[in-house]
């Protein structure tokens, strides 16, 4: 195949044979060889010649375009400075200049570009190795560009307003920036905008709101607009609920590599959740969030292939998912990877290695892998035999309340006699003494307050807690640890956020009292201590773990256990109400959804180390005839109605109604 430059010396062969041959002379052939090729060398040096005169004429040019647009920028030309600006950065017709690009665009900003003063505002907002981070010069150019109708800028702005990021923090000047930019189809500002009303963060929370917001971003392909979109939907929030139009926007989003989308997905196709089951479709969405380091997504691969879901069984792909999932501390993966190696399913049979992922996911307090390793020990599989440690792992398994392990524990006793059984209980301690020693040393993590993702606040709270209003004039109960030297509080409730202040604090009774910045709120009775009953059905409000968990409140009930709390104190009633950490402070509700107590504590790990024994489901709840004492001095001012107990309510209603006063605390 002839390159350009041959096929051309091809033709001038060609055509000068042509000629010779029509004159008749007997040399024509040779002369016409000789002639191609020096017309191929005449052709290669034309060409030369003609690349070096357009550089030299593009670069007359880019000469003469750069004096040009300087003598604009001197007469007060914005948009000329700017170009300039582009060319500097780019190295367009002038060499790279990164100091003179910023130069430049200085000089677009100050003389009124808005898209240069946007630009500044990011540069400095940022900082770089050219220009140092400085948060009051962002906001000036921010501000400048914003003022001109700008929507960048009018988006950063309100960012700026809502973290406090060189500027005092004022979420109501952030929604009126976001509100503008949203106005003007900013797609980052929708989606905020969405988001704070779908949270009630700094406005009421409207649920409708946000779906119009987040719809409008969507639209736009705005991904996390996509699959908040989608989530509204799942759950029927401000839209009537709709699986199928949940599916299409977690789909868009997952598309764009939002990662929770693409769990969700995974879920519902391995589950058959609102779509027909589809391994196959399940495995390409896992995937996706597994390849992006997710352990659960990793660890959920791991089990449809080693059940076979939709695809072909593969023991080897099973435990080279479970595998990478325990290697990020996956505790049911490594249980899974140590049960694995223990069969010889999917990789060679090694009771070693099974016994090493048993104890890390023993650790971590998988039941099933502390079980399985009291087995190990008792067998002597992978470890010497040691009938003691065995039993000592089996206590500690049985614990679960898992009828496998009661039954193993029952056989063991009954084997080794009183004086091993004594032994492995004294042995069961040590181990959650262990266990309880390496958990302290982890860091654990810091609460996060709710924020669009991306833009984190200035400052995160120091502890959560919940909390329940109990006033229309916005008295709130809690308990006294939750609040406990703090230097500020702010309240999220179903309204919104505010800042509250600690009016009261009973340590005895670890009860406390704040007063929300404010408004009429809506607020629970609280009732006599004296209506509640022994085995009566009771349940809590809160919001647990919410790094993990997220700021939606959680529901869970129980029963009333005791009349009395730890040690038959009479102050506290015991529930088997499952709580956490974050619960603390939340309401105890009867079943008109009347506040019979304010949740204190659980019985854990403390208990598990002085008796050998990890308790299930062993709460406590600190007296409503207390809280009503410590809110005493608030009722002249109508500030608690302690009402008698109505009619019973359907036990979804019941929820409905106390979620409107339960509020998650964040203590700075």
């Amino acid at each position: 195949m002839f390159r350009p430059v041959e096929l051309l010396a091809a033709l001038l062969v060609l055509s000068a044979a042509s000629v010779t041959a029509a004159d008749g002379r007997s040399d024509a052939a040779p002369r016409s060889k000789q002639a191609g090729v020096a017309a191929a060398g005449d052709v290669n040096q034309k060409q030369q010649s003609e690349m070096r005169a357009t550089a030299d004429k593009k670069a007359a040019a880019a000469a003469s375009g750069v004096d040009e647009l300087t003598s604009l920028t001197i007469k007060g030309n914005a948009a000329a400075a700017f170009r300039l600006a582009i060319m500097y950065v780019q190295g367009d017709g002038v060499a790279e200049d990164r100091a003179k690009s910023i130069e430049w665009l200085r000089n677009a900003a100050e003389l009124g570009s808005a898209v240069a003063q946007s630009e500044l505002g990011r540069m400095y907002r940022d900082g770089d190795d050219v220009t140092a981070k400085d948060s009051v010069q962002a906001l000036k150019w921010f501000r400048l560009a914003a003022e001109q109708g700008y929507a960048d800028a009018q988006s950063a702005l309100a960012s700026m307003y809502r973290v406090g990021d060189g500027v005092p923090e004022d979420l109501a000047e952030a929604m009126k920036w976001d509100r503008m930019g949203a106005d003007q189809g900013h797609a980052a500002s929708q989606f905020t905008l969405g988001f704070m009303f779908s949270l009630g963060f700094g406005v009421a929370k409207d649920s409708a709101e946000a779906v119009k917001w987040f719809r409008m971003a969507a639209e736009q392909r705005h991904a996390r607009a996509q699959f908040y979109l989608g989530e509204m939907y799942g759950r029927g929030e401000g839209v009537p609920k709709d699986g199928a139009e949940a599916l299409k926007w977690y789909r868009m989003a997952a598309e764009q590599g939002v990662f929770p989308a693409q769990i969700i997905l995974g879920e519902m196709f391995s589950q058959g959740d609102g779509v027909a089951k589809d391994g196959a479709e399940a495995v390409k969405w896992y995937r996706m969030a597994a390849d992006r380091g997710d352990a659960g997504s990793q660890s959920e691969l791991g089990w449809i292939f080693w059940r076979g879901n939709g695809v072909p069984k593969d023991g080897a792909e099973a435990v080279k998912w479970f595998g990478k999932a325990a290697d990020q501390g996956h505790a049911d993966s490594r249980y899974r990877l140590g049960w694995m190696f223990s069969q010889g399913d999917g990789v060679a049979k090694d009771s070693i290695a099974a016994v090493r992922w048993f104890q890390m996911a023993a650790a971590q307090g998988h039941a099933s892998a502390q079980g399985d390793l009291g087995v190990m020990y008792s067998n002597g599989e992978g470890v010497a035999k040691d009938s003691v440690e065995g039993l000592a792992w089996t206590n500690i398994a049985a614990a679960s309340g898992s009828e496998i392990y009661v039954k193993n524990r029952g056989l063991a006793e009954r084997q080794l006699g009183p004086q091993a059984t004594l032994a492995a209980q004294q042995r069961s301690k040590e181990i959650l003494k262990e266990i309880e020693a390496a958990k302290k040393s982890a860091s654990a993590p810091t609460p996060k307050a709710p924020t669009a993702p991306g833009e984190p606040l200035a400052e995160s709270p120091k502890f959560s807690g919940s909390g329940t209003i109990v006033s229309a004039a916005g008295h709130v109960l809690t308990a006294a640890h939750v609040v406990a030297g703090a230097k500020s509080v702010k309240v999220i409730t179903a309204r919104g956020t505010t800042t509250a202040k600690v009016l009261r604090i009973d340590e005895a009774n670890d009860l406390a009292v704040l007063k929300l910045a404010g408004g009429s709120y809506p607020a629970l009775s609280v009732a006599a201590s004296r209506t509640v009953r022994l085995g009566q059905t009771v349940a809590t409000i809160g919001f647990p773990n919410i790094e993990i968990q997220g700021f939606s409140p959680k529901v869970t009930r129980g029963e009333i256990s005791s009349l009395n709390g730890i040690g038959d104190d009479p102050r506290a009633w015991q529930i088997s109400v499952p709580v956490q950490t974050g619960n603390s402070g939340g309401p105890l509700l009867d079943e008109n959804g009347n506040l019979v107590g304010v949740v204190v504590a659980k019985l854990g790990m403390a208990a598990a180390r002085a008796t050998g024994d990890l308790p299930q489901n062993v709460s406590y709840a600190v007296k409503s005839a207390y809280a009503l004492a410590l809110l005493e001095p608030y009722l002249d001012g109508g500030a608690v109605e302690a009402k008698p107990a109505g009619a019973k309510l359907r036990f979804e209603d019941m929820v409905a109604k106390a979620q409107q006063s339960a509020v998650l605390i964040l203590v700075y």
